[in-house]
């Protein structure tokens, strides 16, 4: 009877390199394809987000200024284009959400 053999234990080049000893020249020369990420869509417009998490904070984010648009409140800013002034530094899926909702 012939034994079997248990196959050896990868080195942590090989786990980092996905079971290879070394990694290929070819693909460190390959140029990343960009994936689309999760999308929302508020007030007919489409926002793109980078992860499914932020899914969540954008719709906190325009739920939140929904209410300020709603109720004309602005505190702690003396107006409506202080607020926006001010949030539109901030940047991020912020913005993004003034821009769906026509704040900018």
């Amino acid at each position: 009877m012939t034994e079997q053999k248990k196959p050896r234990a990868l080195t942590y080049t090989e786990m980092m390199n996905g079971g290879r000893q070394r990694m290929d020249v070819q693909l460190s020369t390959v140029s990343p394809v960009k994936e689309i990420g999760p999308e929302l869509t508020i007030n007919g417009k489409t926002i793109e987000v980078n992860a499914p998490s932020d899914v969540a904070v954008a719709q906190r984010v325009a739920d939140h200024l929904q209410r300020r648009i709603e109720e004309n409140d602005w505190r702690p800013y003396k107006s409506k284009q202080e607020a926006v002034a001010a949030w539109s530094k901030l940047g991020g899926i912020r913005v993004k959400v003034m821009d769906a909702l026509g704040l900018t």
